[in-house]
């Protein structure tokens, strides 16, 4: 090992910023919020084609993938 690794001020300064800075920007698009279930559900029905594609894509990629990668690996190896 080379040498310590230090937490200084500047980094927690970042850390703390960036968490602050999500949480505000979360609370801020989020105002009006979903009146009913419609809303929170389906986003009043405002979403376009594209987004909704990508959504779709993104939540059938994130779920299986990395269980099918972890099992290659604990998996005995076959007989042949």
């Amino acid at each position: 090992m080379q040498g310590q690794f230090e937490v200084s001020a500047i980094d927690l300064s970042i850390l703390i910023g960036y968490r602050i800075l999500s949480r505000v920007l979360a609370l801020w698009l989020t105002r009006g919020g979903a009146k009913d279930t419609d809303g929170f559900f389906l986003g009043g029905r405002n979403f376009i084609w594209p987004m909704i594609g990508f959504s779709l894509f993104a939540t059938n990629m994130s779920g299986p993938l990395p269980n099918s990668r972890l099992t290659q690996f604990r998996r005995a190896p076959r007989a042949r």
